[in-house]
């Protein structure tokens, strides 16, 4: 178990207030790339998707065939090492008394499986960040904020001026961008070899390659991730939207009305008795409409 005279100290860090003042008072050194959107203030995954849309239709309008690399890491959250995040938050000028006591939080982390009305016994956990603490989100960007500086550093992939473009991340989700597959298989290699010094690992079989431009259906080569095969496709999901290969980049609006007339199917159904208009509009308004208007910015 943890240092007796440690306790009071992780009490109080595990309260959301006294993560947020360590998020006021350093937040400036937790800063990452402006490639990663996720966990961020004004940003979403519209911006995400806005960026994407932008890099490709530059390359597309060129004359040229953007290659895109969707790649799943598997089960990121639960796999970040507290050692290599610690020395993370080391190397970008967080104070070592503050790295000390998430060390010391992290450190007395302990859990158990339940099943039914029997219980495991405790053991401790040395990788992953807390669900639902308002730092894990922050802790994580820095974690694999790695990745998108070695990948900058490769000098593969779009650029746009000086601008490099050639990996847009949202949380865990992936994408590589590179008008050359040559350059795609490196800057996949990078993925690979980065994530293994993280303690991750990346999913083949949830990973895929598309398409975009003049030569979208023409044979490539192949692809491998981590010794295997990353299969071509032509419609892959990202970030809530069905994207569609082509001629030049697409979404899917099938699958966005798709799901508006499920749920308002759904909600229909059961509120039909009501005579109240009100009611019912009100309903589609908040549960149906975010449907066709999420990510409109792609239209």
């Amino acid at each position: 178990m943890a240092n007796p005279s440690c306790m009071p100290n992780l009490k109080l860090l595990a309260l959301p207030v006294a993560q947020m003042c360590i998020l006021e008072l350093y937040g400036d050194v937790l800063v990452t790339s402006p490639l990663q959107f996720g966990f961020k203030k004004k940003l979403s995954t519209s911006h995400a998707l806005y960026t994407l849309r932008r890099t490709v239709e530059y390359y597309v309008n060129g004359g040229s065939t953007v290659n895109a690399a969707l790649l799943d890491l598997s089960k990121a959250f639960d796999n970040v090492h507290y050692a290599t995040l610690l020395q993370r938050l080391i190397d970008v000028g967080m104070p070592v008394g503050i790295v000390a006591l998430l060390a010391r939080w992290y450190g007395g982390a302990y859990a158990f499986v339940r099943w039914e009305s029997c219980l495991s016994t405790c053991f401790s956990l040395s990788a992953g960040v807390r669900q639902g603490g308002v730092l894990s989100p922050v802790l994580f960007n820095v974690y694999v904020n790695s990745l998108i500086q070695k990948l900058q550093r490769s000098k593969c992939g779009c650029v746009i001026g000086s601008e490099f473009l050639g990996c847009i991340m949202y949380a865990d989700d992936l994408v590589l961008l590179s008008p050359s597959l040559c350059d795609l298989q490196k800057m996949i290699n990078i993925c690979v070899d980065e994530a293994k010094c993280l303690n991750l690992k990346f999913n083949a079989k949830k990973s895929c390659i598309m398409h975009f431009g003049a030569r979208y259906m023409r044979h490539c080569q192949k692809l491998l991730l981590d010794g295997n095969e990353v299969v071509s496709v032509s419609t892959a999901r990202y970030l809530g939207v069905l994207l569609r290969a082509g001629k030049s980049f697409g979404v899917s609006l099938h699958y966005m009305k798709s799901n508006f007339y499920a749920s308002f199917n759904s909600i229909f159904h059961r509120v039909a008795k009501f005579q109240n208009e009100l009611i019912v509009l009100h309903l589609v308004s908040a549960y149906c409409m975010p449907y066709l208007l999420y990510a409109t910015v792609l239209a």
